[in-house]
C-alpha cells in the first residue's frame, strides 16, 4: 500500500532556512483581521441571532454582540443540542473565523503553525452544507474587512480509470482571504494527491472533513498538532465506535489543548472525550425556524407495488415544484428508475453512487429551485431547506421525520406525506392523520436494462433481509413482492448468504448463485 508524506517537514531547520523576506511577507499576510461580529451576524441571518446563536458566541467568543456586551471565553468544551434548521452551524462558525484570525496575529512568526479549526462532519453532503455557510461568513468578512476573496468550488474533474469511466473531483472547495485566511474541504471524491498538495502548500486554518478521509491526512501530517478547536457535528449520525476509536482521531478527541464542541450528541457517544466533564456547558435549543403551514399526511400504500403507483401518481401532479422522495438506498434506486421507466425523471442521491458524481447531483439539486429527487435519509438532512413536497417512505423515528421535515423550512405551504407499505409504524405514523390514496393507474414495472434490474433487486432483497427480525420468515414475502412487480427473483452469493446467517435457507429457495 502506497504511503502519502507531507513533502514539507516542519524543522527549526526549515525555519532557519527562510530569508528575512519570506518571514516579512508572512507578518505582512498574517495580519490581525478586525471583526465586528454584529455587523456581520445580522448581514447573514438578516435580524437578530437565534437563542443558540447568541448562546454559543456568549460561551465561545471575545467579540462584541448585541447591546455592546463584551463577551469573554473560558475555555470550556461546549455541548449544544437543537433541532435541524436552528442555526447551530453558524453560531460555531463565525466564532471560528474570529478565532483563526486571532491566533494568526499570535503567531504570525510561527513558521507553519498548522491547521487551527477542524469541523468533523458525518458526510461529504453536509460537508457541503457547511462549506455553503462558510464561503458566506467568508463573504462578509472580506466586504467588511475590505479583504479580496478567492474562492475554488471544486467542478473541474480528472478522469482516472478511463476504462471503467471513473472520475474524480480535483478539489470540493477551498476559499482564501487576502489576509491569508482559508479553508479547505477535505473529504472523499477528491483527488487525494491534489488534497494532499494543497494541504502541505496552502495549509488552511479551517479544516472541513468526514472521518475517513480525515485519518488518511492525521496519519501523514503533523499540521493538526497546533489545533485551537475541534467541532463534532451531528454527533449522532456517526454508525460505529471504530470511526472515532482505535485511530488516529481518537488522539485529536483526546487532546487537552484543544476546545470541542459537540453538536447534537443525545446518546452520550462522545461524553468520554469532553475535557473537565463537570464543567463543561451544556447549550440546548427547542425553537427551530420552522414555518407552521405544513401539511402532513399519511398514506397507507399496503404494498411496494402500490407505493410506486402512488409515487408515480403525486410526482406527476407535482412535476414543476422542488420534490424529496426519501427512502433507504436499495429503495431509493429501484423507485427512481422505476419512475424513469414511466417518464418521470429524477436525481438519485444514496450512498450506493460513486461519491463524485452523488456531489454532482447533490449540488445541481441543491441549486435548483424545481425538479424531483430520491434521496437517502441521511443525505437529505444536509439539503437546503426549499423543498416544496417531501415524501419520505417507510416508518420513520421522530428524529429522522423532524429532521428531514427541516427540509421544507423556508416555503410556504410546503406539504409532507408518509407512505407507509406495510403495517410497521413508529410514533410519527400514530400521530399522522391518514388520508386516502389518489386514483391508481397502471405502470410498467420492470427495469429497461436487465443486469441494472438484477442489481437492484439483490440489493434491495439483502438490505431488506439484514434488517428483518425474522430472516427466515422475511424471505417468502419479498419473493413475492418481486414477483408481483415482474422483477424476477433475487440472486445473493454463498458468501453473502452465509453472512446472513440463512444459506440453507436460501439454497432451497432457489435464491443463491
Amino acid at each position: 500500500m502506497r504511503t502519502f508524506v507531507s513533502k514539507t517537514l516542519l524543522s527549526q531547520k526549515a525555519f532557519k532556512k527562510q530569508s528575512s523576506f519570506l518571514l516579512f511577507n508572512s507578518f505582512i499576510q498574517h495580519r490581525n483581521i478586525n471583526i465586528d461580529a454584529q455587523k456581520i451576524a445580522t448581514s447573514i441571518v438578516g435580524g437578530n441571532l437565534s437563542e443558540i446563536q447568541q448562546k454559543v458566541f456568549e460561551t465561545v467568543s471575545d467579540i462584541k454582540i448585541e447591546n455592546n456586551i463584551v463577551l469573554t471565553s473560558d475555555n470550556k468544551d461546549i455541548l449544544l443540542n437543537g433541532p435541524s434548521y436552528g442555526g447551530k452551524t453558524f453560531s460555531y462558525l463565525l466564532p471560528a473565523v474570529e478565532l483563526v484570525a486571532k491566533a494568526m496575529e499570535a503567531e504570525r512568526w510561527s513558521q507553519r503553525p498548522g491547521f487551527r479549526v477542524l469541523i468533523v462532519v458525518p458526510t461529504v453532503e453536509s460537508a457541503m452544507a457547511v462549506k455553503k455557510q462558510l464561503t458566506n461568513v467568508f463573504k462578509v468578512v472580506a466586504k467588511e474587512t475590505n479583504q479580496t476573496l478567492n474562492t475554488v468550488e471544486g467542478e473541474e474533474q480528472v478522469s482516472t480509470k478511463e476504462d471503467e469511466g471513473e472520475v474524480e473531483m480535483t478539489s470540493l472547495g477551498s476559499a482564501k482571504l487576502s489576509s491569508g485566511l482559508s479553508y479547505k474541504i477535505v473529504c472523499p471524491g477528491s483527488n487525494f494527491n491534489n488534497e494532499i498538495n494543497f494541504l502541505d502548500r496552502e495549509e488552511p486554518e479551517i479544516i472541513v472533513a468526514t472521518p475517513g478521509r480525515l485519518s488518511y491526512h492525521l496519519k501523514n501530517s503533523d499540521y493538526f498538532r497546533n489545533l485551537k478547536l475541534l467541532v463534532v457535528d451531528d454527533c449522532d449520525q456517526y454508525f460505529g465506535e471504530s470511526t472515532f476509536k482505535g485511530n488516529e482521531l481518537e488522539n485529536v478527541l483526546k487532546s487537552e489543548n484543544t476546545r470541542k464542541i459537540f453538536i447534537n450528541d443525545t446518546h452520550g457517544k462522545f461524553k468520554e472525550f469532553v475535557r473537565n466533564g463537570d464543567e463543561v456547558i451544556e447549550l440546548k435549543q427547542e425553537k427551530t425556524l420552522r414555518r407552521s403551514n405544513i401539511k402532513e399526511s399519511l398514506m397507507k400504500t399496503g404494498s411496494i407495488l402500490n407505493t410506486a403507483k402512488v409515487l408515480y401518481q403525486i410526482l406527476k401532479e407535482n412535476r414543476n415544484k422542488k420534490v424529496v422522495v426519501t427512502c433507504p438506498s436499495a429503495q431509493a434506486s429501484l423507485y427512481h428508475y422505476l419512475m424513469a421507466e414511466n417518464g418521470i425523471f429524477s436525481s438519485l442521491i444514496t450512498g450506493k453512487i460513486a461519491t463524485p458524481l452523488r456531489i454532482n447531483s447533490f449540488n445541481y439539486f441543491n441549486d435548483r429551485t424545481n425538479g424531483i429527487a430520491f434521496v437517502s435519509p441521511l443525505i437529505a438532512t444536509a439539503l437546503e431547506p426549499n423543498v416544496d413536497l417531501l415524501i419520505q417512505v417507510g416508518a420513520p423515528s421522530v428524529e429522522q421525520y423532524k429532521n428531514t421535515l427541516s427540509r421544507t423550512f423556508s416555503k410556504d405551504n410546503a406539504e409532507s406525506i408518509v407512505l407507509l407499505s406495510d403495517k410497521s409504524e413508529s410514533e410519527v405514523t400514530k400521530q399522522l392523520q391518514e388520508v386516502p390514496l389518489p386514483t391508481l393507474s397502471d405502470i410498467k414495472t420492470t427495469i429497461g436494462v436487465p443486469h441494472l434490474q438484477q442489481n437492484i433487486i439483490d440489493t434491495l432483497f439483502i438490505s431488506k433481509i439484514s434488517r428483518s427480525e425474522d430472516k427466515v420468515a422475511a424471505i417468502q414475502p419479498l419473493v413475492q413482492m418481486f414477483t408481483e412487480l415482474g422483477l424476477g427473483l433475487p440472486k445473493v452469493s454463498k458468501k453473502v448468504a452465509e453472512m446472513l446467517g440463512i444459506a440453507k435457507e436460501l439454497k432451497e429457495a432457489n435464491l443463491v448463485y
